[in-house]
């Protein structure tokens, strides 16, 4: 049991990326620790008061990208590889069919952008509906599980990108570190995402286009304006330079540096 790793009397580090409940075998555990690595500022804030540790023995850092995704890649060149049309406006959703994301959002976004269509790509029509229990207008097209590889591709297809976030559910609006936000913010492409504190602790208004969130209206005008190019292109070189500092390699060395320091 990981509880006991503080009798074997040596230096020992905990990557955590959820609040921790006040058990006894937690508080054993974090007692001692030399290190903790999270994502987010919110769960470092809540493990220093709840397990009363000092806040310089806890790292923020974010979850991060690996570095194909920083390849520029063609528009044309990958609607041509996915065989998706040359001409037609389309957004792109990436990631799992989860209740707490607040996917429900997109079908009532979606019917107000009738010219825009949107591919999901991680999940069926049927795993869809049936988590939403709604169906689906024509312009929304879920594409199922895609190879890892394929991801970067799908990316350099899209015309805008999008994040969701729901008021409906605390580890969605307060916790979540995604990590297709940054593969997002490294394709150069438009990112429209709610504005949740989980989202907003990485993404600014410098770097994205945000909407209210659970605002289906609220995220159709931000799709629209977006098609129409009425969109800050100088959001997506910040967001690009931000994802360039957030690779995985940068990450580990950031993570070993903080272990050097604290044993």
């Amino acid at each position: 049991s990981f509880s006991l790793i503080p009798l074997l009397g040596i230096p020992y580090f905990f990557e955590m990326h959820g609040v921790k409940r006040n058990t006894l075998a937690h508080r054993f555990f974090l007692r001692n620790v030399s290190g903790i690595i999270t994502i987010r500022e919110k769960i470092k804030e809540e493990t220093a008061n709840t397990f009363s540790l000092p806040r310089e023995r806890i790292l923020i850092s974010p979850n991060g990208v690996a570095p194909e995704f920083l390849e520029v890649k063609s528009r044309e060149a990958a609607r041509k590889r996915l065989n998706l049309p040359q001409n037609q406006s389309t957004a792109l959703y990436i990631g799992k069919f989860y209740g707490w994301k607040g996917l429900d959002i997109l079908p009532q976004a979606l019917i107000l952008v009738p010219s825009i269509t949107l591919f999901l790509v991680g999940g069926t029509k049927k795993e869809l509906v049936t988590l939403i229990k709604t169906e689906l207008p024509k312009n929304i097209i879920c594409m199922g599980e895609r190879p890892h590889q394929e991801i970067p591709t799908w990316l350099a297809a899209a015309d805008m990108t999008l994040l969701l976030g729901t008021k409906r559910s605390a580890y969605s609006y307060h916790e979540t570190s995604p990590m297709k936000l940054f593969e997002y913010m490294a394709a150069r492409r438009p990112l429209i995402a709610s504005r949740t504190p989980a989202n907003s602790e990485t993404l600014t208004d410098a770097e994205g286009f945000f909407y209210e969130p659970d605002n289906a209206a609220d995220l159709a005008e931000k799709m629209k304006a977006v098609e129409k190019g009425t969109y800050d292109m100088q959001r997506i070189e910040n967001a690009f330079r931000k994802a360039e500092e957030h690779t995985w390699d940068r990450r580990a060395a950031r993570i070993m540096t903080f272990i050097k320091t604290h044993i």
